[in-house]
């Protein structure tokens, strides 16, 4: 049996995604060109970025330089801020395989026919105590900086499967922790998220909707919709080849998938444990440009919160 391969944006859909956020190559290319200088006139940020994350992150953030320039601050500030989750993150490493006990986190093999990448978060642990999100998280951003090297889409739509949530998981979530998760993939890696569907929603789901939405920013809590266990209403907003079978699509096996997904990953595993040697230098930051505490609104690193 051939195993699933992972299909990254074509050129087709590249060209695609560009006529929809109305930009060209030329004009790509200088925009890139104005955010090298200004990293170039950033004394406390490295100038060294691939060009591919670069313009990865120009498309995430619909072409916006200046938001690109806060991405970028926080794409090497933020190492300092959550180390545990930004630096020596090795695919091979005893913790991202242990993070593969916990739950399975992937990306479906294919760009939906807008140009957004579907990630799907499946087969939750069913004992609380196993729930590690520290592990969890750091799979999920490894996973977001080979996506930014090698993918090309708008944005991300979420898909998680709370089959097996109970009560007992709600307070390892912790608030902190999805307000990082959420920062990260939008500010750091420049993503928009289009929708966050929880499928297989068991009969916690309002408690569960009022922790989730509480952490998020409101226009992020207005795009979290659950689906009862038993019900195919997701299907109205992902089509089921973009959803694994598992879950009633026609996407593919889960562990396929998720094989695909983290296959990906292992030829760049040097480049993956080089980037820790592009971090900010705080102490030449200039004065009045904190915006790592800005988009946290603390000090601190990673913490597990209660939800009380």
């Amino acid at each position: 049996m051939t195993a699933m391969k992972f299909e990254f944006a074509t050129a087709e859909q590249r060209a695609a995604i560009r006529k929809q956020l109305g930009t060209s190559e030329d004009e790509i290319q200088q925009s890139l060109a104005t955010l090298r200088d200004w990293l170039l006139a950033q004394p406390h940020l490295p100038d060294t970025i691939d060009d591919r994350v670069l313009e990865g992150m120009y498309i995430g953030c619909k072409c916006s330089t200046e938001r690109v320039k806060k991405s970028l601050d926080a794409y090497f500030s933020l190492k300092h801020k959550v180390p545990e989750l930004l630096m020596k993150r090795d695919p091979l490493g005893a913790d991202v395989q242990e993070s593969k006990e916990i739950m399975k986190i992937m990306g479906m093999p294919r760009l939906t026919p807008d140009g957004y990448r579907v990630a799907v978060l499946v087969d939750l642990n069913p004992d609380p105590e196993k729930l590690d999100v520290a592990k969890l998280m750091r799979a999920g951003v490894m996973w977001m900086e080979i996506a930014r090297l090698l993918d090309y889409f708008v944005g991300a739509i979420l898909v998680l499967d709370f089959k097996n949530v109970t009560a007992a998981h709600l307070p390892k979530i912790g608030l902190n922790n999805l307000r990082i998760a959420e920062t990260l993939y939008r500010t750091a890696y420049c993503t928009r998220v289009k929708s966050i569907h929880i499928v297989n929603a068991p009969k916690i789901i309002d408690m569960a909707l009022t922790v989730v939405k509480s952490a998020l920013s409101p226009k992020l809590g207005e795009r979290v919709m659950a689906h009862l266990e038993g019900s195919d209403t997701v299907f109205q907003y992902v089509p089921r080849e973009f959803i694994p079978n598992e879950l009633g699509g026609t996407g593919g096996p889960v562990d396929e998938i998720h094989d695909a997904s983290y296959a990906i990953m292992y030829p760049y595993r040097d480049w993956l444990l080089e980037q820790d040697r592009y971090v900010s230098d705080e102490s030449k930051r200039p004065p009045g440009t904190a915006i790592v505490n800005d988009m946290f609104g603390m000090e601190g690193s990673f913490k597990k919160l209660s939800v009380d």
